[in-house]
């Protein structure tokens, strides 16, 4: 083999060697013997020769140390195991675990067996943050809270309504988790360079020796197709944009002017200056790791806008390294935010102030006065609208009633302030999906059918990837 240019084999070949070394050598070792199952069964290699095969093959896995960096005049880690196969068992015999397959097939099989296992990681931190939802939801279903549109003050709500939009959110994020794991999760073994080959290759065999559902169906998407990368890459990366969302609200309800939540003193740093700060950072480091991430998922979403439709090294180490580096800070990020969601507290009596102040029940005195007074919401929008500019004068209410209606009220004080009770109104509020108990409960059943369906679907790829690892071993073994 030629001498390659120092640099480009520094910066290049070596650069990937050590990525396959540090991260694929577990998914390589599989991919090998899977394949020597299938030359056997296929009828391509004879039993004596499978059997030396694997000899050489476990002697590698269990005894070489493979060197740190590439040896000289070899291009990359499947040359450097090939020649040390051809030491052990001789050259005559060692190109025969070739037959059939290519580097192709060979690297995006190994590729895709890492990704799936990291999504899958991935994918379990999500569902520890849902775990957390619900418990949280659960307990603060009637604490009473403030939500905010376009930066001020809205409604009354509870604390549970609010924590269970984003919990249905992040529901949705996890099944795309899901359905990307399924466009990773399909075999390539099998298609060679591009076309398959001649040789009698069970490719379907392949795919259920490497815990895969299925092969990917036509040998040139399997080797050209960058799907495997891109839509993991986009479906993480819509998590951290919505926690990123979430975040911001967080930061804006803890601060100062706001203050309606609080973190606990061990997840708040103070100034060194300044005896009166508290600073909540731990928003801000979740922010920091989302945003590392999603630019690293995002440059892994574009890196294939005008590239050929063949195969390119942009389906390569490098990139799957990289997307290991964002799920990496990406878990960094849950698990910072699943500490946030286990402290956070709302401030009820700060509530109850904006609430009041603001007048941020009064949408349902308007509602009040369409159902007892049976004038259009637009003339009790227009009446409420007074009565909130003048400060919550009963008076103003009055008047403003018998000037756009022509009668007087029929509602009393007392009756006013039981209707702009943050009690009143969350307990109005019952259809379906509103802040009411009657509202929450259907909702949060459907909740854990779909929470659910999404720890069923993890335990049953668990035990897909124990079953195919054991299934391996003693197929290999039986050679």
């Amino acid at each position: 083999m030629m001498k390659f240019n120092d640099v480009y084999k520094n910066i290049v070949l070596n650069e990937s060697y050590k990525n396959w070394k540090k991260h694929f050598l577990d998914f390589f070792f599989q991919e090998n013997k899977a394949h020597l199952i299938a030359l056997h069964e296929g009828g391509i290699v004879d039993s004596n020769l499978a059997k030396e095969l694997k000899r050489g093959i476990k002697k590698i896995e269990t005894a070489y140390d493979f060197p740190n960096s590439l040896p000289e005049e070899t291009e990359d880690i499947f040359f450097v195991f090939e020649r040390k196969l051809e030491e052990i068992i001789g050259k005559d015999k060692a190109g025969f675990l070739h037959a059939g397959r290519s580097r192709n097939d060979l690297d995006t099989t190994v590729f895709r067996m890492f990704m799936r296992e990291k999504l899958l990681a991935f994918l379990v931190e999500v569902q520890k943050i849902l775990e957390e939802l619900k418990r949280k939801i659960a307990k603060n279903l009637e604490t009473a809270f403030i939500l905010y549109t376009h930066g001020q003050p809205a409604q009354v709500s509870t604390f549970g309504h609010y924590l269970s939009s984003f919990a249905f959110e992040l529901l949705e994020d996890a099944e795309k988790i899901l359905d990307s794991i399924k466009i990773v999760n399909r075999c390539p073994a099998g298609a060679a360079a591009i076309t398959t080959s001649g040789f009698n290759i069970n490719r379907k065999l392949l795919s259920e020796l490497l815990g895969f559902d299925e092969p990917v169906p036509n040998s040139y998407q399997a080797i050209s197709t960058s799907h495997w990368i891109t839509y993991p890459a986009t479906a993480v990366r819509i998590i951290l944009e919505d926690i990123g969302r979430f975040v911001a609200d967080l930061f804006h309800k803890a601060s100062i002017e706001v203050g309606i939540v609080a973190f606990p003193n061990n997840l708040v740093q103070i100034s060194s200056i300044m005896p009166q700060k508290r600073n909540p950072v731990i928003l801000e480091h979740i922010r920091i790791y989302s945003e590392l991430a999603s630019e690293e998922l995002m440059g892994l979403s574009t890196l294939f806008r005008n590239v050929p439709y063949q195969d390119v090294n942009e389906v390569a180490d490098t990139s799957v390294v990289a997307f290991e580096q964002a799920i990496e800070h990406s878990r960094r990020a849950i698990r910072l935010f699943n500490e946030v969601l286990k402290s956070v507290e709302v401030n009820v009596d700060r509530c109850k102030e904006v609430a009041t102040a603001t007048g941020s029940t009064t949408t349902e005195l308007a509602d009040e006065l369409v159902r007892t007074e049976k004038i259009s919401f637009r003339i009790a929008h227009k009446v409420v609208s007074r009565f909130v500019e003048s400060g919550f004068s009963y008076e103003v209410l009055k008047n403003s009633f018998a000037s756009e209606v022509g009668r007087e009220i029929s509602i009393s004080p007392e009756e006013v302030d039981n209707i702009l009770s943050e009690e009143h109104f969350i307990e109005v509020r019952k259809v379906y999906g509103g802040p009411a108990l009657e509202g929450m409960t259907p909702i949060m059943e459907l909740f854990s059918q779909k929470q659910k369906r999404i720890n069923d679907s993890i335990s049953q790829i668990l035990k897909q990837f124990r079953r195919y690892k054991a299934n391996l071993v003693k197929k290999f073994e039986s050679i």
